[in-house]
């Protein structure tokens, strides 16, 4: 019992250092009652990413990875302003709109490993027009909402068959993918070879 939650523990830094590899840095490993060596590599990771957050992503900057907590305010302070606005107020409505999809940006980040809800969803979730949501987020990131989603979830994967020793079906399955065989076909076509062919790190005897 007591291997098997070790074993989770390590798969939450796993977690956590893959969220830190695509810029997210607003995760943080659960903390549990242990006094170890890997309580302790906890602790020490989500100090850094906390540093990490402060220095790279200073106020007064789009942050991309900008923390969605708050996700219900910004909707709500959106449409108060909004309201409030003179005519011909396209530049704040512009900048407005931007701090809408970047928590977009950081709600996708933080949930790779689940299913990507749809643009009607989504528009609802952030209090933002369909058609506005997915424009918006196009002009930003030069991509559709579901390409980001799907190369994210993809870039995460490759790296976390680089790094760990965890089966390809299960690393499918934290990547948000139903079957294994839907993750090969995608993997397979994002880098034009399949999964099993990634090198892997030597298993420890």
């Amino acid at each position: 019992m007591e291997r098997e939650i070790d074993q989770q523990r390590m798969r939450n830094i796993y977690h956590m250092l893959l969220e830190m590899s695509v810029g997210n840095f607003t995760y943080r490993i659960p903390r549990t009652e242990n006094d170890d060596n890997l309580e302790g590599l906890a602790v020490l990771i989500n100090m850094l990413a906390e540093e990490m957050k402060e220095a790279i992503f200073p106020d007064g900057y789009i942050n991309k990875n900008h923390t969605h907590n708050h996700i219900t305010e910004t909707k709500e302070d959106y449409k108060a302003l909004i309201k409030s606005l003179p005519e011909n107020s396209d530049v704040i409505i512009r900048s407005l709109e931007a701090r809408l999809i970047q928590n977009v940006y950081d709600y996708i980040i933080g949930h790779l490993d689940s299913p990507l809800p749809s643009l009607k969803e989504l528009s609802q979730i952030f209090g933002i027009n369909e058609f506005k949501l997915k424009q918006s987020f196009r002009e930003l990131f030069r991509t559709t909402i579901y390409q980001f989603y799907n190369e994210q979830r993809l870039k995460r994967a490759h790296l976390l068959i680089e790094q760990s020793i965890l089966p390809l079906k299960e690393i499918a399955y934290i990547s948000g993918f139903s079957t294994y065989a839907n993750f090969s076909k995608s993997f397979k076509k994002k880098f034009d070879y399949a999964p099993n062919r990634v090198k892997r790190p030597a298993k420890n005897i």
